[in-house]
């Protein structure tokens, strides 16, 4: 999948979202999600950003092509749209990503408008939760479709409400059976 081109004059500023949030499994450069980039200074952004790896310079959340206000850039909003592959392996969706786990942050007006339209266009949507392998993540259209096609707002808030709530109980159960699996057998599996 390649990405838009970003919109001409939109740049990262001090944002530094994708510095923590995506995974990066490159021959330059390797961390996981949910961790700071070792070549990230907060509030500053990349410290090689004349010579990024492939990976950083060919990535960057929705906010850089898609037409988003100034106040929809990650740090701001606290949400990340990162681009990814739909269900089908090949048409092109976002994935919100609710930064520092800000719940209040899905219902902002223009990120609804957003999804709205997305999901209307048939553009697949994905709402995650979570970091690393506890990650979660479920396509929003489908649950969210018939609010959208009525136009019906307190609906479609509350279908998002529901959708990002059964996520956040998938992760909390798996950590807690992660946890007791952990405590129960401190030594790990038994090689039978």
């Amino acid at each position: 999948m390649r990405l838009p081109d970003p919109t001409p004059g939109r740049g990262c500023g001090a944002c530094t979202a994708c510095c923590v949030e995506i995974a990066i499994d490159d021959p330059e450069l390797q961390k996981p999600d949910h961790v700071a980039c070792v070549h990230m200074r907060a509030g500053q952004g990349c410290t090689i950003h004349d010579r990024l790896p492939k990976t950083c310079r060919n990535w960057y959340c929705g906010w850089r092509f898609l037409t988003l206000s100034e106040a929809m850039r990650p740090d701001l909003s606290h949400v990340m749209l990162a681009p990814e592959l739909g269900p089908d392996g090949n048409k092109g969706g976002l994935r919100i990503v609710l930064l520092n786990e800000d719940r209040a942050a899905l219902e902002h007006s223009e990120l609804l408008d957003l999804v709205a339209k997305c999901i209307a266009g048939g553009i697949p949507v994905f709402l995650s939760w979570g970091h690393g392998a506890l990650a979660k993540r479920a396509l929003v259209n489908p649950v969210a479709a018939e609010a959208v096609a009525a136009g019906d707002k307190p609906r479609f808030v509350a279908v998002l409400r529901d959708l990002l709530a059964r996520l956040v109980q998938q992760v909390a159960m798996e950590a807690i059976a992660a946890q007791n699996g952990c405590a129960a057998n401190p030594a790990g599996p038994s090689q039978a």
